[in-house]
């Protein structure tokens, strides 16, 4: 999830955004029922793109589950956030994933659904350096610093979301604080760490077990 100045600039040339475009990202499945809805980020990225005298770009980096749903997602797109350019990349394939994160400037997460536990691209989107607008529910509230690394709304709070995303559109020296502080708390949760809990869990009730035992 690290990328050199240059690797960013090919992936928004690859895009073709102008240099002073602005790319907010969600990445996961595009599903309205099991997953995300996607009305608040819409209405949201409008009202900011209304406010703002740069290109607004929507990546999103998912799938859906069926044509229906592609063409809803389309529907409520053109209705609701017209003024914002908006470009669908697959996430199932790894190169598409690669290319959104190293061309976005503010990652969002604004899962409303309780299938969302601990939220691992919340940290993915830590990991590649964004700062995060995440909804104040699920696991993204134990991940994400609110006011230091990002920022946690209540789900679909628009006025809210279109607050947090114009601060960092207007603000890039806050987007990289926030950004390099969510990279930084992102290395907590690397594989290394990982094992390390789950060993020294073990380690714990190994030896609990034994004095129980004793007894």
């Amino acid at each position: 999830f690290t990328f050199t100045t240059d690797q960013k600039q090919r992936a928004r040339q690859q895009l073709q955004l102008t240099p002073d475009s602005i790319v907010v990202l969600y990445m996961g499945r595009l599903s309205f029922h099991a997953k995300a809805h996607p009305l608040a980020m819409y209405q949201a990225l409008q009202r900011v793109a209304e406010q703002i005298n740069v290109p607004l770009v929507l990546v999103e980096c998912g799938w859906h589950a069926n044509q229906a749903i592609t063409d809803a997602f389309r529907q409520a797109a053109q209705l609701a956030c017209p003024a914002v350019r908006i470009e669908q990349l697959d996430g199932r394939q790894p190169a598409q994933r690669d290319l959104a994160w190293a061309a976005a400037d503010i990652f969002c997460s604004l899962s409303d659904n309780i299938q969302e536990t601990f939220s691992q691209v919340v940290v993915e989107g830590m990991a590649s350096g964004l700062p995060v607008v995440a909804a104040a529910a699920t696991g993204s509230q134990n991940l994400v610093a609110n006011g230091r690394s990002g920022r946690l709304i209540p789900p679909g709070a628009v006025h809210q979301f279109a607050e947090a995303l114009q601060g960092y559109i207007e603000d890039a020296a806050l987007r990289q604080t926030h950004g390099n502080a969510g990279e930084k708390r992102s290395r907590d949760f690397s594989w290394d760490q990982i094992n390390q809990v789950v060993a020294d869990t073990y380690i714990r009730l190994i030896r609990q077990k034994a004095a129980l035992v004793g007894r």
